[in-house]
């Protein structure tokens, strides 16, 4: 069964040119600083980095089942342990 999140029909709400290589269809994770020299996991959609520890902090991801610091860390390991389930959610 094909993923939804795969839909070439699928769009964003953010401005993704039609040759990027990060459309909402390819969502990378990665760990970044802030500008204020925070370490937090995020990804990226089209040019924009979204934080993703910020989102979380705001509640954007209730009803995942994520720690407080899930995205406050300088690796992706525990979010990459938490299995495919958690990061198609996020």
């Amino acid at each position: 069964m094909p993923l939804s999140a795969n839909n070439p029909d699928r769009t964003s709400w953010l401005h993704v040119g039609k040759n990027s290589d990060f459309p909402i269809q390819n969502i990378p994770f990665g760990v970044f600083l802030t500008r204020d020299d925070i370490i937090t996991i995020g990804t990226r959609i089209g040019d924009t980095a979204i934080d993703l520890g910020a989102l979380h902090q705001l509640g954007y991801f209730e009803g995942i089942p994520l720690t407080d610091d899930i995205f406050l860390q300088d690796s992706l390991n525990d979010f990459i342990a938490d299995g495919r389930k958690t990061w198609r959610a996020v």
